[in-house]
């Protein structure tokens, strides 16, 4: 049944979104009030009852910097509670509460990490504005004690980051992807442009996983996976599958390590590897069958050669294929246009995965692959030097997207 927190008389009132966590049985929202002031309401499960309060910060910090105006989320790691809000004018504010309540830290990020030059990923005109950021952020506590916090501008994806050390730093991951370790790189690596309030979670792989939308509404998920050797984010806008590499290797693992942790959250304390593993089963089933061009049930040179007989055909041609039955099938990777750039995906997935081919009539012998697989590399990237994708013939209903 609904509960009004504030209804008893006296009791502070909320004009900003809030949020919610459960510490020793108790429910705590926190919400600020028109001064900047954060309010807190607690509710007892047991007794049901409910008590508010004005958090009060310690004497040592000025409360006008350290202010938070707008939506506050919370996050309990088990012995402190961090609370995380915007100041007003787009600077991030980092609170610290024990498990009794009392106020242990109030910070303004935003403002430490340019006192300390702690900056990165920014072009010069813009660091004067590093670090900040719009309402509704994000954040998690890692293993090793590291908090990470995330957050747009409005379109671009800004990481802060508190090491085990203490210290802060902050990176613009949509300038560089590369901003994440805290050094200043001569060379960037641009990602995808986002818009809306990310969300984040780490996966039982230990793998990093924000999402989010940007200005056109399509998801778009930064990344990092475990098992490189040199750490760093990728990036795709999952609608239509574009990234910011050109080949997103090790396609199988990454759907199913995808689906068995899209649930897993930071915060859970039980995983159910069964489902888990159900789900992954039936994604990965869903991936390879989108990889089979020639529904045969098998995946095989055979399908490459589907796809460079298509581009071969139809640039020749000038024609469109859009009436062919076939033509979504053709589409391996989904970005909407049948090029090049689905051979590699094919060649590049043969090359990985373990070999499900038996030996039998009408499959491909291991010679036959290597000598198709080599043949379609080096058509795949002789066409790519003069690809032109907004303009080629071989295309399908929707357009590329910038990355």
């Amino acid at each position: 049944m609904p509960k009004d927190l504030s209804a008893a008389v006296g009791s502070p009132v909320v004009y900003s979104g809030f949020g919610g966590i459960k510490v020793d049985n108790k429910l705590r929202f926190y919400g600020t009030n028109q001064t900047g002031s954060v309010i807190e309401y607690q509710t007892d499960l047991n007794l049901g009852s409910v008590s508010t309060r004005t958090l009060i910060l310690p004497n040592t910090v000025d409360a006008r910097e350290t202010r938070m105006l707008r939506n506050i989320r919370p996050l309990f790691d088990g012995t402190t509670i961090h609370l995380y809000g915007t100041d007003g004018v787009s600077q991030l504010v980092h609170y610290e509460l024990n498990t009794s309540g009392t106020v242990t830290l109030a910070e303004n990020v935003t403002q430490v990490v340019q006192k300390t030059g702690q900056v990165y990923g920014y072009f010069n005109f813009e660091q004067p504005f590093g670090g900040r950021v719009y309402t509704y952020v994000s954040a998690i506590k890692q293993k090793d004690g590291t908090l990470r916090v995330y957050g747009t501008n409005g379109g671009e994806l800004i990481e802060f980051t508190r090491d085990a050390s203490g210290k802060w730093r902050v990176g613009n991951l949509t300038n560089d992807i590369k901003s994440t370790d805290g050094v200043k790189n001569d060379s960037r690596i641009p990602a995808n442009f986002v818009f809306g309030a990310p969300s984040v979670y780490e996966d039982r792989l230990n793998e990093r996983h924000v999402l989010q939308i940007n200005a056109e509404g399509e998801i778009i998920e930064y990344y990092m996976l475990s098992n490189e050797t040199q750490k760093r984010f990728h990036t795709q806008n999952i609608n239509l599958r574009i990234g910011n590499d050109s080949l997103i290797t090790n396609l199988r693992y990454r759907a199913a390590a995808l689906a068995s942790t899209a649930f897993v959250s930071t915060n859970s304390t039980t995983n159910n590897s069964t489902s888990a593993n159900a789900a992954a089963s039936v994604f990965v089933a869903s991936y390879i069958s989108s990889l089979d061009v020639n529904a045969d049930g098998e995946l095989s040179p055979l399908d490459v050669l589907m796809v460079i007989n298509y581009l071969n055909s139809h640039l020749e041609s000038n024609t469109v294929g859009d009436g062919e039955s076939s033509d979504n099938r053709l589409d391996v990777n989904g970005d909407g246009w049948i090029s090049p750039l689905d051979v590699l995906t094919l060649v590049n997935h043969l090359n990985g995965a373990d070999s499900g081919l038996g030996e039998g009539e009408g499959k491909a012998t291991s010679s036959d692959q290597q000598s198709i697989a080599a043949t379609a590399i080096d058509f795949a990237f002789a066409e790519l030097e003069h690809w032109d994708s907004f303009s080629s013939p071989v295309r399908k209903h929707r357009r590329p997207q910038r990355n």
